[in-house]
This record gives C-alpha cells, structure tokens and sequence, in this order.
C-alpha cells in the first residue's frame, strides 16, 4: 500500500488485540511513519525516526472504535424524529467524525479523535445527520434551527438536549431510619419478590 500512496489508511483487524492483523508498529516501521493507522483495539505510542531529518516522533495509533460516531448518529436521528435511517445519513456522520482528524492539523496525531471528546464529535455528528435526513425529507420534528441561523445555532440546539450522565450523590443509611424499600422489605405484585422479600 505505501508503495501506491503517500499516506496509506490502514485499518488492521485487531478486536481482541491478541489477533490483531498486524500491529502498529510494524505498520509504520514498513511504511517509515507514512501510514495512518487506526485499529479495533488500543495499542500504545509508537516511537520512530520519521521526524525532520530523521529525528524520533511518537506516533498514537487511532482507535477505530463505534462508541465515537454511534452516539451521533443516535443522537441526530433522535433530535430531528427521522423516519429512518439512509445512506446519506451515515455517510454525512462520517464526514463529521473525518472533519474533526487531528491528523489534519499534525501528520503524527491519531487519525480518528478519541473517545475523551466524544461529546463533541457527537454534536458534529448529530448536526450532520441532523442536515442530511431535513435534505432528504426524512427529518420529521418541528423547529430545528435552520441553515440560515448557521450550524453554530444549531449545535447549541443539539447540545441543550444531550443527556448528561450526572448522578444523585449516594448517602448511608441508618436501618432505623431507612425506608421498607430501603430495607429490601417490599414485595412486587406477580411471582418475582425482591431480594429479602
């Protein structure tokens, strides 16, 4: 492959990691640190002399992994209430999820953004969709911030409604004090009882 292109995209099989395609290192070792290079599973840092006259640069293995568009997709089909889910709908993910590479601005950065800023590549991707179901006639619900208020608006819209994962803080519980339901006295109407029921 690095023989036909400059920067080959190289995607090695590699869930579970033990039987992985080929591994990283080997991957850009062959390809003098050319190569971009995602795979199913982590795999750490590699080090080379593919640097400026041969200086050593690290280079992080993209992890292609769904927990980074799925969100967006789910979350932009959920906002917009569209009747199904096409083509041009994953493809306008995709292209969300590629506008965020942080190989576009540095050749040793991941290919793919990871999944500490999914949220982010999350609104990208939701407002993507969110565009391509309302240019296919697929988006059903009502007051989606136009193409005229800029996607700007639209994202902030998308974000509003985002689930947060914030929990109630958990307290002890004195017996005494506690609730039946606490207490694991309760029973459920039907033949399954509660544990301690």
């Amino acid at each position: 492959m690095a023989s036909h292109v400059d920067r080959p995209i190289i995607f090695p099989l590699s869930n579970p990691t033990r039987l992985h395609e080929a591994v990283p290192a080997d991957i850009l070792k062959w390809t003098n640190g050319r190569a971009l290079v995602a795979t199913g599973s982590p795999f750490e840092p590699v080090t080379g002399p593919w640097g400026e006259n041969g200086a050593d640069v690290t280079i992080e293995p993209a992890e292609c992994n769904n927990s980074v568009v799925f969100p967006g997709i789910g979350l932009g089909s959920v906002l917009c209430r569209t009747k199904r889910v096409t083509d041009h709908m994953l493809i306008a993910a995709v292209e969300g999820v590629s506008e965020l590479s942080p190989a576009l601005s540095d050749p040793t950065a991941a290919l793919l953004p990871g999944v500490e800023i999914v949220r982010d590549v999350s609104v990208r991707v939701a407002r993507k969709v969110i565009r391509a179901a309302e240019k296919e006639g697929m988006a059903t619900e009502p007051g989606i911030p136009g193409e005229e208020e800029g996607d700007g608006v639209l994202e902030e819209w998308i974000r509003e409604q985002m689930w947060d994962a914030v929990y109630r803080p958990l307290k002890p519980v004195k017996m005494e004090g506690a609730s039946r339901l606490a207490r694991g006295e309760l029973r459920v109407v039907g033949s399954f009882e509660r544990p301690g029921g």
